[in-house]
């Protein structure tokens, strides 16, 4: 009886700790936000790694909260969570990958691209890095091909407006090949053709 005591109350502590952890990274990232101090979302993020996947999800969700009202911030907002994503748990991938898709849907939207395009073309890049990582590709293996596709449209109807980031990207995504891996010793690792 004691141990199962003991154990509850661990169970309860950790559950505990668990949601005051979330909050401050939430609360510090919302700070940052306010204060359009988005290095120090990065600098928070650098010492607390271990709440990098909550930070991430916080940031989609605010992305997607502000898409309507102010897109230029969520576009930030947006790339902010990129450099995160990868750290998002496997039990909450699907969500983000949810989150991914529906931001990638709105701001596919022509409306959207000609009013926004300099927030469109941030976030084509910023959803095309997200939706290579593998937590998103588990969660959602179409979603890369469908956001290149998007991509690739935008770019097409509005050469303009794409940003250098999303040339870049688009283009390395489209390529025939990629640079050779190298080897612990140095060596490149010849590629399987």
């Amino acid at each position: 009886m004691k141990k199962l005591f003991l154990s509850a109350l661990l169970a309860l502590f950790v559950s505990i700790s668990g949601q005051a952890h979330a909050s401050a990274a939430t609360s510090a990232v919302q700070a940052a936000i306010n204060s359009n101090n988005f290095a120090g979302i990065d600098s928070y993020a650098a010492a607390n790694p271990a709440a990098q996947g909550e930070i991430a999800m916080y940031l989609l969700q605010q992305a997607k909260a502000k898409l309507a009202s102010n897109p230029t911030l969520a576009a930030k907002l947006f790339e902010a969570a990129s450099a995160y994503v990868a750290q998002i748990p496997a039990a909450q991938s699907t969500n983000a990958a949810s989150l991914i898709a529906s931001i990638v849907n709105t701001v596919n939207g022509a409306g959207f691209q000609s009013s926004n395009p300099d927030a469109a073309s941030s976030i084509f890049a910023a959803a095309l890095n997200m939706s290579n990582q593998p937590n998103i590709l588990a969660a959602n293996p179409n979603l890369y091909a469908t956001v290149l596709s998007s991509a690739n449209v935008f770019l097409n109807k509005n050469p303009q407006a794409a940003n250098k980031k999303l040339k870049d990207v688009v283009s390395l995504a489209q390529s025939a090949g990629t640079p050779p891996s190298t080897n612990a010793i140095g060596g490149n690792v010849p590629s399987v053709e």
